[in-house]
């Protein structure tokens, strides 16, 4: 049996397109499988815990970067032992059918658009048993943090779960609220893709409240088209969510103020000034297209880090249509290392600083450590 996760609002509205396309195929070819669909995002994913504890042979996520990181840690829980993280994840693994609004990873992953080729091309690594085991990082919010603090990020109790499988039988139960955590920034979690300090967390906190999926969807939507010194601001309209993400990055371009951060990185400590982001990625792509991490690999225990900092706002919007092509890498402005543990401290911010985990706000980060080759998942050949 294979299950599959839809997030019916990810890409709006486009990972329910998908399954409507997938579907039919399944039940043609007689495949065995199981399916959740729930409006509800803390009700679905605690089905898919439960779906995934069953033991299919393998879970597909249909939605986006987040769709895709929220999956992984409903399966996990709130475990933040290293060796427990690994056993949970040994035994399953996951596919993805893009079908977000950026979809950065499936684009780090090489998976195509199309559901249908996506499925075809993952389960023939699934049937010739062709896993790879990609690395996550391990972050831990600051114990003191308060649930308070982001009350807004607070998701609502659930209705009754449905849970629909291959015949069509509707499995009903109550879920008790109280098995959560009522603040997610409360417990430790696995980044897949990337964490953000800085320019991108602020990006993420100004859009709270725009879209409820809005923190679910990663940096999808943020930047849409590229900026440069002749024509300005070059917009794509391509939804009201779009627009929403732009109209963030303009107001954090406006009003955002550098901030002073040290980093130790595998023991060796810099202190960097005027930084603009510190981006901590395992990912090529995100923000949408964005080639952030050209040199970056899933499966070689190491993330890498990409810091803009010492540059003006002139500047930063003259450099960052580079960003697309890779290029940006060889500005002066632009630092780039890599490394297994990552700790930051924030020296001097002039305002509230923010960051983001994999699309989903969270509180600082203190020390990120990296599980080399621990999420087992379905990659193109």
């Amino acid at each position: 049996m294979i299950a599959f996760y839809v997030n019916p609002t990810a890409g709006s509205g486009r990972a329910q397109k998908a399954w409507h396309t997938l579907e039919p195929y399944l039940r043609q070819k007689h495949f065995p499988y199981t399916v959740i669909i729930d409006d509800n995002p803390r009700q679905a994913l605690f089905a898919l815990r439960k779906a995934y504890a069953a033991g299919p042979k393998a879970l597909f996520v249909i939605g986006g970067d987040g769709t895709l990181s929220s999956a992984v840690n409903a399966v996990l829980g709130a475990s933040s032992d290293k060796s427990a993280i690994r056993s949970m994840l040994s035994p399953l693994p996951f596919g993805l059918i893009p079908a977000g609004s950026g979809n950065d990873m499936a684009r780090s992953f090489h998976i195509p658009r199309n559901p249908l080729a996506a499925f075809h091309l993952q389960l023939t690594a699934l049937q010739h048993g062709r896993v790879a085991y990609l690395d996550l990082a391990l972050h831990v919010p600051p114990s003191t943090e308060t649930a308070e603090h982001h009350a807004s990020l607070h998701l609502p109790s659930f209705p009754t779960l449905k849970h629909i499988d291959i015949q069509s039988k509707t499995l009903e139960s109550k879920i008790d609220p109280a098995s959560f955590s009522r603040s997610p920034l409360r417990s430790p979690r696995v980044a897949l893709g990337f964490i953000g300090i800085g320019f991108d967390g602020e990006v993420v906190h100004g859009l709270e409240g725009v879209h409820d999926d809005a923190l679910k969807g990663g940096l999808d939507d943020k930047i849409v088209a590229g900026i440069d010194h002749h024509k300005g601001f070059s917009l794509a309209k391509k939804s009201l969510r779009q627009l929403s993400y732009t109209a963030g990055v303009i107001k954090t371009l406006i009003h955002f103020q550098p901030f002073d951060l040290s980093i130790r990185i595998d023991g060796r400590e810099m202190d960097l000034k005027d930084v603009w982001m510190a981006a901590l990625l395992n990912v090529t792509h995100f923000g949408g297209g964005m080639h952030i991490n050209p040199l970056g690999r899933v499966d070689d225990g190491l993330w890498d880090l990409i810091v803009v900092h010492r540059i003006g706002k002139g500047d930063f919007l003259r450099t960052f249509p580079r960003v697309f092509s890779g290029s940006h890498l060889r500005h002066p402005a632009v630092l780039h290392r890599r490394g297994h543990v990552f700790t930051f401290t924030v020296k001097h911010r002039l305002r509230e600083l923010y960051a983001q985990q994999d699309g989903d706000l969270i509180s600082l980060p203190q020390t990120v450590e990296i599980l080399p080759r621990c999420l087992p998942f379905l990659l193109p050949e």
